[in-house]
């Protein structure tokens, strides 16, 4: 109960405006189809009905923390064995408004380096991970504007210039 308290005080401390209470509707709504949609549409595809096309507005960082902290905040039930959300639907999510509000995300896919094998899903900016610790997972494909697929080479030479 404590959890579910400070989580909820985390969301209701990004909500800033009206336009943030209609985000994180939308959120929902998105939350509630994807574990049908992530089952029933190849990959590639969902990331490219996830792209939204920018705003047009210029890139506000304040907002971008906010997209980041509500995806996170809505997705964070408990679910049996004790883990928590979907890393792919929460990134998902994140991936469309980030791209809505300009950001240019990448949805990142990869699986662990370790044993036994575990798959991660995470949302890329700038070059970083959007509050994720990847260390221990290997990118396998990742997804750019309009949810096309980035070229291996192009991330390799990101990864390099780390």
């Amino acid at each position: 109960m404590r959890a579910f308290r400070r989580r909820a005080r985390v969301l209701v401390g990004s909500i800033r405006s009206a336009a943030d209470v209609w985000l994180a509707i939308r959120m929902v709504g998105w939350r509630l189809v994807l574990p049908v949609l992530k089952w029933t549409l190849p990959l590639p595809r969902l990331a490219r009905l996830m792209w939204a096309p920018s705003s047009g507005k210029e890139r506000e960082p304040a907002r971008e923390d906010r997209i980041a902290t509500l995806a996170r905040g809505l997705s964070g039930r408990r679910r049996r064995g004790g883990r928590f959300d979907n890393c792919l639907e929460r990134s998902l999510v994140a991936y469309r408004y980030l791209s809505r509000a300009g950001a240019e995300p990448e949805l990142v896919v990869g699986v662990s380096r370790d044993e036994p094998v575990r798959g991660h899903a995470w949302v890329r900016l700038d070059g970083e991970p959007l509050g994720d610790s990847v260390d221990e997972f290997e990118e396998m494909t990742a997804f750019g504007r309009d949810g096309v697929r980035t070229p291996a080479a192009q991330r390799g030479a990101r990864q390099a210039g780390k």
